[in-house]
């Protein structure tokens, strides 16, 4: 079992510098926009200004809802419980199938640890949803593909 828990911490750090990386990123980009929207009023004039600074202040605004959906992840992974063992699946699973492994969590997509490859899905997600719940030898369809799950820990 002392596997598993270090597995589970390791897809944990992955997952947390997948989410600070996407913070990381977003707090970049509009720091960025807002020092070219403070440039762009020195030297411009006219309608090139106003489309320019709409630009700009759209591009602010769609980071800064990558910004919130992110540190919305980064609440949500400190919330799972990864210490938990259970052979039911939930938020903290690691589910072992016959194509592939995932990591129940946040959609944070195909992260690589210890080695191996896991999906790393939210719970909200569809194929999500269908795998909440289920448990050794269960199986879950998903577009046009059946996962027969060996292990759930």
């Amino acid at each position: 079992m002392q596997q598993y828990e270090k597995t589970k911490q390791a897809l944990r750090q992955a997952t947390m510098e997948y989410i600070n990386h996407r913070i990381s990123n977003a707090l970049q980009a509009i720091a960025a926009a807002r020092e070219a929207t403070h440039d762009d009023t020195k030297s411009s004039a006219g309608d090139k200004y106003e489309t320019t600074r709409e630009m700009m202040q759209q591009d602010i605004t769609r980071n800064e809802k990558l910004l919130m959906e992110a540190r919305s992840m980064e609440t949500a992974m400190t919330q799972i419980r990864i210490d938990l063992s259970s052979k039911i699946v939930g938020p903290g699973s690691v589910i072992e199938t016959g194509a592939g492994k995932f990591f129940m969590a946040v959609s944070a997509g195909k992260l690589n640890v210890e080695g191996n490859t896991y999906l790393v899905i939210s719970p909200a997600s569809p194929i999500g949803k269908l795998f909440m719940g289920k448990k050794d030898g269960d199986k879950v369809s998903f577009n046009n593909r059946t996962y027969f799950i060996k292990s759930v820990w």
